[in-house]
């Protein structure tokens, strides 16, 4: 979407006024090159000093008001470019979750609130207009046919068939019937991976629940480590857990292993000694409306007889009103130096715009207030490194 309001815009800026400044010679989002210039340095501009920029001075902008953009103004803005600017839309990726429910002996209450809460989940999920898809790996009959553990679901996410028959109701929801022990959800997890991987999707954000009064026998690094083995694109996950978080009676043992990757991921964590399974549910429902926001915008093809102009682009964020300009970083491994930061997927051969984790955030935070705007033709400010 944002490719072809860029491109639309591109076309009518060049056709209405080609694009020019009011004031100075900045550069455009496109260009079609030159003659070569006359001084006597390697630079490649007009100058005779050595810093790169199209002035006689010694900083790296194009003037001399002591700011950090190439305008004759002492902001940071770039009213006075020459570029375009478009809104960026913010698009819903969809969603694959996959829960994994420990239905061992002591899963009765546990059992019971998935039932009752899976499918009051799942609404709110795609009341937000997010194309969802969900995995259940667990009992479907119980615990050594104990009726009270098992994990079926009724319509309109189940089939309507529980708790005689499969509960499956493709596309959207998928039902292993897999045990699932005390201690073994992560194993099971990578043991079962070919039975539903079908129902991922290349471009899904995905998102892992865990319900369980027990810790994992594997720890988080080995998990990760079958997980690349398996599938490395799954590495990329957020995952969450009802499991306890302190010694109590309704627990066998504190799930620090779940606790570990729900503080890695940016997960939720319900504690499972609370008992209160409903404002949990309603907690993970919201944190996966927020990630399904899209973080990164496709760059457009540029007009005919123009080339794109890598070093000309910046990035603003309005979030109700209160706008914060975007730093470019050369690698998303600067990312944790940076307070904000916006980054190329390939620097050399540039397709797509991306942001930074803690800026990704920012735009979960602010679902409905936000708007990203992507500058063409300034000169690319870096974020600075803190």
């Amino acid at each position: 979407m944002l490719s072809r309001l860029i491109a639309a815009a591109i076309a009518s800026c060049l056709a209405a006024i080609a694009c020019e400044p009011d004031v100075g010679a900045v550069p455009d989002y496109v260009g079609t090159g030159g003659a070569p210039d006359t001084d006597t340095d390697a630079d490649g501009d007009a100058d005779t000093d050595a810093d790169g920029d199209a002035d006689g001075d010694t900083d790296t902008d194009t003037d001399a008001d002591g700011d950090a953009d190439s305008d004759t103004d002492t902001g940071t803005g770039f009213e006075e470019c020459a570029g375009i600017s478009e809104t960026a839309q913010t698009e819903l990726l969809p969603v694959d979750i996959v829960f994994l429910v420990d239905t061992s002996a002591s899963m009765v209450q546990e059992a019971a609130a998935v039932r009752n809460n899976l499918n009051g989940f799942s609404q709110q999920i795609m009341a937000a207009g997010i194309d969802v898809r969900i995995v259940m790996i667990g009992e479907r009959g119980g615990w050594l046919g104990n009726p009270l553990i098992f994990v079926c679901i009724e319509p309109p996410l189940g089939a309507g068939n529980c708790p005689a028959g499969p509960d499956t109701n493709l596309p959207t929801y998928l039902h292993i019937t897999e045990a699932v022990g005390s201690s073994d959800s992560l194993q099971v997890f990578v043991d079962t991976y070919d039975q539903w991987s079908m129902q991922l999707r290349p471009d899904s954000v995905r998102h892992i629940v865990v319900v369980s009064d027990d810790n994992s026998a594997i720890g988080a690094q080995a998990f990760h480590d079958s997980l690349a083995g398996l599938d490395p694109t799954f590495d990329d996950f957020v995952f969450h857990g009802i499991v306890s978080a302190q010694d109590c009676n309704a627990a066998a043992s504190v799930g620090q292993v779940y606790i570990d990757l729900i503080a890695e991921t940016g997960g939720v964590l319900g504690d499972l000694c609370l008992q209160e399974f409903a404002p949990v549910f309603d907690e993970i429902s919201q944190n996966v409306n927020q990630v399904a926001i899209s973080c990164s915008w496709d760059i457009p093809d540029p007009p005919e007889n123009e080339t794109f102009a890598s070093d000309m682009v910046n990035m603003e964020i309005d979030v109700d009103g209160d706008v914060t300009p975007i730093g470019y970083v050369e690698d998303p491994s600067l990312c944790d130096a940076v307070e904000h930061g916006w980054y190329y997927d390939d620097p050399e051969d540039p397709t797509e715009i991306h942001v930074c984790p803690q800026t990704c955030d920012m735009l979960h935070g602010a679902i409905d207030g936000v708007e990203v705007t992507i500058i063409f033709g300034c000169e690319t400010i870096p974020a600075e490194i803190e």
